[in-house]
């Protein structure tokens, strides 16, 4: 080809035969120039009905159709991004054609152009990468270097004089350099306070404003990335091309962060939609919805994954960010293995029915307190309804004899078994399927699965959402005054066949409920935060009777299950230890106290003689005052679960021998469980040592040491310290459940 002919120079090397070309949006200079260079090589365009490859360069709106038509056609499909094009189109018409390419609906690229002069310049370089083998999703590509808006074939330097002043030359370099250096700090100072704006936006789930400032943090770190090349000619000339690199990596993840942070936003205003569906305040469908979130749960990992990626350098700028890129990853795989169980979990396959064991924590039982009141949560085709009702009524319809274990008959005086009394077992999945025994004796209903809660639970929610306001009642609860008005209108008062219990915690959920729907600005993000805080401390366990819905339960830790070795490591000659501790309180003194009692967990060990001696050391102190009517005694059936084949040699009470007659020993869950009886008066203290000893083969001279200590449901973050002469040792909480592993050498 040649200027004379009349056609475009521009020359690619393009297999002609039965090609189609579909153009869409070709009243821009770029689209004629690439039609007219299609068609120079013998490409048909624009035929309906005949095509191979879709390029869109403007019309963004019709994004959505023309994917669905590529991919009906089998055709590959081009988006092409330029700096003239309206911003919110282009990012929602990439994030269209992203979403349908990582499903695998059809092969697709998105082109981003920037800094072409000409559109015949910018057309060869589209058609010789469309045109190419290429991998990438996303590409970009550039136009001849620029220098401040003049490309280099259009900047001319005209020499006037034959000398030219040092000082000057010197200076309009100095200028020059410091110009570009100026304008990316601003935007990166620029980018990241919009990231932090939206981390606040998030929290306070104003939504909009977070996508604002995803956009505006994306755009100022695309600025600033962009502006970079023209610093990168100085680092390659000063030798520090690494560094340089380095740099435009940061200004990358930046973008992306950008970008990210807007999908995740959109997870969010869709999960909140979800949730006012759910509740009935909004219509739509719920299964089309959950298929959409599962969608962009999986676009936006996939953004963390790149981001992390690329993090390999720890940008000081995102660090913070950074370290929550993997926790943020783990949570949303998890969400979204929640998802692929949901449509059972909301009954859009049939309804269902979940038992609610509304558990007082202050009145401390094995599996997380009292039951004091049950909630029948129901799905049906996804739209929510609760109804609460207290335990009294339903086993007062108890038919028959059900014999309690023998500590609740003998310091509770009780000759029957309840459901009240059936969170017996420091196992929630026991107890959840003891639980709805009961229930279906009781009422003849049969649950599909059973969700345990304490009052610790409904404190933290009300941390996050703040006070609500119960008008039949007169009063607001907020997370100060919870346990004092549930105390008042719960339980002061009470008997059996009162309805007060029952109504106080409707009206309680109620106004929960109504604010999560009325309420624009909800904190969804900390509501969810507080949930999996709950579960992981244990104030909350959930159990389905169905195998796959209950296996997810309990590989994300929701399930409450008392745990065996992890078994996930091996030595090389085979040698370990596992060893096992579980404090499990039972409150049998008919009152509140648990509300005024502390609680301290020591473990003291020493490896020796082909032994391990353990000391187990529990304080106790009760705090309750003489005037409070729910306070008293701490009358307590502690069981002291630890590994089989430790040997208990000695209990001492407040330095006391304790005759080893008077207490329980068995085998429950493949552990070994000490129980006895212990009282603390109120202002009183107590302090309880278990010793025992456990063979140990150290013959090989090499093994390793495992400890799993798990939280009793219920309890709250109880001191716990671990000493020991072999190097493992530990000073903090047990505010969840906790695994310590030590190698070691003789």
């Amino acid at each position: 080809m040649n200027g004379a002919s009349g056609k475009p120079k521009i020359s690619v090397e393009i297999e002609t035969e039965n090609l189609g070309v579909l153009i869409v949006g070709g009243k821009s200079a770029l689209a004629l120039t690439l039609r007219e260079t299609l068609n120079f090589r013998g490409i048909k365009t624009d035929d309906p009905q005949d095509f191979n490859y879709i390029f869109q360069l403007g019309d963004l709106e019709k994004t959505g159709s023309l994917l669905e038509k590529a991919a009906v056609a089998q055709a590959k499909f081009f988006l092409i991004l330029d700096e003239n094009q309206d911003l919110k189109l282009a990012k929602k018409a990439e994030e269209k054609t992203l979403q349908f390419i990582q499903a695998q609906k059809l092969t697709g690229e998105i082109i981003k152009l920037s800094g072409f002069a000409s559109g015949e310049e910018a057309v060869k370089k589209i058609l010789k990468h469309a045109f190419s083998q290429t991998p990438e999703k996303i590409v970009t590509l550039t136009g001849p270097e620029v220098f401040w808006g003049k490309s280099k074939e259009q900047t001319k330097i005209v020499v006037k004089k034959r000398f030219v002043f040092w000082g000057g030359t010197i200076a309009f370099s100095l200028f020059v350099l410091t110009l570009p250096i100026t304008f990316i700090l601003a935007n990166v100072f620029l980018g990241t306070l919009a990231l932090k704006n939206v981390k606040a936006a998030i929290t306070s789930s104003q939504f909009e404003k977070g996508t604002n400032q995803a956009l505006s943090a994306q755009e100022h770190f695309t600025l600033a990335k962009n502006s970079f090349v023209f610093l990168s000619p100085f680092f390659r000339f000063l030798g520090k091309e690494e560094q340089g690199k380095n740099i435009e990596n940061w200004l990358e993840i930046g973008e992306d962060f950008g970008t990210m942070t807007r999908h995740l936003i959109e997870v969010g205003q869709e999960g909140q939609k979800l949730a006012l569906l759910i509740l009935g305040k909004e219509e739509g469908t719920i299964d089309e919805l959950l298929a959409k979130i599962s969608l962009d749960i999986n676009l936006t990992e996939g953004e963390l994954a790149l981001v992390e990626a690329k993090a390999k350098i720890k940008p000081p700028l995102f660090g913070e960010n950074l370290e929550q890129m993997s926790s943020l990853r783990k949570n949303l795989v998890k969400i979204k293995n929640i998802f692929g169980v949901a449509p059972w979990i909301l009954g859009l396959k049939g309804k269902r029915t979940y038992l609610v064991l509304f558990q007082n924590n202050f009145e401390l039982r094995p599996g997380g307190g009292f039951i004091g009141s049950l909630g029948f949560l129901t799905f049906n085709s996804g739209k929510l309804d609760l109804k609460i009702e207290d335990v009294y009524t339903a086993d007062g319809q108890l038919r028959g004899h059900v014999e309690p274990p023998k500590p609740i008959r003998q310091y509770l005086n009780q000759i029957h078994w309840y459901l009240r009394d059936s969170n017996w077992e420091p196992d929630f999945p026991s107890n959840a399927q003891k639980a709805a025994w009961f229930l279906e004796k009781e009422l003849g209903i049969k649950p599909d699965g059973v969700i345990g809660l304490d009052l610790s639970l409904v404190k933290k929610v009300l941390a996050i959402t703040g006070p609500v306001d119960l008008p039949d009642y007169q009063e607001k609860i907020s997370a100060d005054n919870l346990f004092l008005k549930a105390q008042i209108y719960s339980q002061e008062s009470f008997f059996p066949g009162s309805t007060q219990k029952r109504d106080f915690l409707g009206a309680l959920a109620n106004a929960l409920f109504n604010k999560l729907a009325t309420d624009k600005s909800f904190p969804w993000l900390g509501i969810a935060k507080a949930v999996e805080e709950a579960t992981q401390e244990k104030h909350l366990a959930v159990f389905f009777d169905e195998p796959l819905p209950q296996k997810l339960m309990s590989e994300q830790g929701w399930g409450g299950e008392i745990k065996m070795a992890n078994g996930k490591w091996q030595m090389a000659n085979g040698k370990k230890i596992e060893d096992y501790l579980m404090i499990v309180d039972a409150n049998l003194g008919v009152n509140k106290v648990n509300y005024f009692v502390k609680r301290e967990i020591k473990k003291e060990m020493e490896a020796k003689d082909n032994f391990l001696f353990s000391k187990t050391i529990l304080n106790y102190e009760n705090t309750s005052p003489a005037n409070v009517s729910f306070a008293g005694v701490y009358k307590n059936y502690l069981r002291v679960l630890t590994a089989a084949g430790a040997t208990l040699e000695k209990i001492i009470i407040d330095g006391e021998q304790l005759d080893l007659r008077m207490i329980d020993q068995e085998t429950i869950f493949g552990k070994t469980s000490t129980g006895f009886l212990v009282e603390v008066p109120p202002g009183d203290k107590k302090t309880i040592e278990l010793f025992y000893k456990t063979p140990i083969d150290t013959s090989s001279g090499e093994f390793t040491y495992q400890l799993l200590v798990q939280k009793q449901t219920g309890t709250e973050k109880d001191p716990f310290s671990i000493a020991s002469n072999f190097g493992l040792s530990y000073n903090g909480d047990l505010s969840t459940d906790r695994v310590f592993v030590i190698k070691f050498k003789k």
